[in-house]
């Protein structure tokens, strides 16, 4: 894989699952087999600014991802089997406070925090080791969810940011590369009954969500969430789907 290609696996961190397409040797650092970074580190000051259309800060309508430190959600998974996500803490990146899995559906580093109508999503990459280069970059925000859309109604955020290189010694410069990505997220269905796993939830809303990066659509992800339960499905053209078994509060 040509390095200047880690771009398009930060650009669209999204649940910690990333888009890649590697067809050499994989990238120290990486674990393109699950689709992971390894061993980032958090408590990082610069966050990515949330900026697009319809995405304020609104009244919500339920809680659709409990949050509190215990809570646990055990998934099956298409990539790690079943899973155990549990919410272990939190931590603070910029001035906000998040919610964060020690694990999450076979994910290292999670983050949630919900703030009125709206619930984000964050990542951060700095300090993986990618073939020889120390990565830096700001922790990836990105809205998930706004739980009080009507059906058909949308929103578009774009997430811009910058990723810089630091090599090893004996590792030739990497010039810093500039990311662009853009996430148009619709409401397709709310306050239905869904049915996974043999279990049926009520009160459930469903998103779908289209990540674009140089002007392409890399993904497609369907979202389910059930009030006061929290996410019960996923599926995503990347083919990282997971559905709740049960739940622990």
């Amino acid at each position: 894989m040509k390095l200047n290609t880690l771009t398009s696996i930060f650009s669209i961190a999204l649940f910690a699952i990333f888009f890649v397409s590697c067809e050499n040797e994989p990238l120290e650092g990486f674990d393109f087999e699950n689709n992971i970074i390894v061993d980032p580190i958090s408590n990082n000051d610069s966050v990515t600014p949330v900026e697009g259309e319809n995405i304020e800060v609104e009244a919500s309508t339920g809680d659709y991802w409990p949050t509190q430190v215990g809570y646990v959600w055990n998934f099956n998974t298409t990539t790690y089997g079943n899973t155990i996500s549990e919410i272990s803490g939190t931590t603070v990146f910029g001035d906000e406070t998040y919610f964060e899995y020690d694990n999450f559906m076979g994910q290292d580093s999670f983050y949630i925090r919900k703030d009125g109508s709206n619930y984000y999503v964050a990542q951060d990459i700095s300090g993986s080791n990618v073939n020889g280069y120390t990565v830096a970059a700001p922790v990836i925000k990105v809205l998930l969810l706004k739980d009080n859309l009507e059906v058909g109604e949308t929103y578009t955020q774009n997430i811009n940011y910058t990723v810089s290189y630091t090599p090893d010694p004996g590792y030739p410069d990497f010039p810093d590369q500039n990311v662009n990505t853009t996430y148009v997220t619709e409401m397709i269905e709310r306050d239905i009954a869904y049915e996974v796993g043999g279990v049926e939830y009520q009160n459930v809303i469903h998103i779908k969500l289209e990540t674009i990066f140089s002007g392409n659509v890399v993904a497609t992800s369907h979202y389910y969430f059930s009030k006061d339960i929290g996410p019960i499905n996923f599926t995503q053209t990347t083919g990282n789907d997971a559905f709740l078994t049960s739940y622990e509060f």
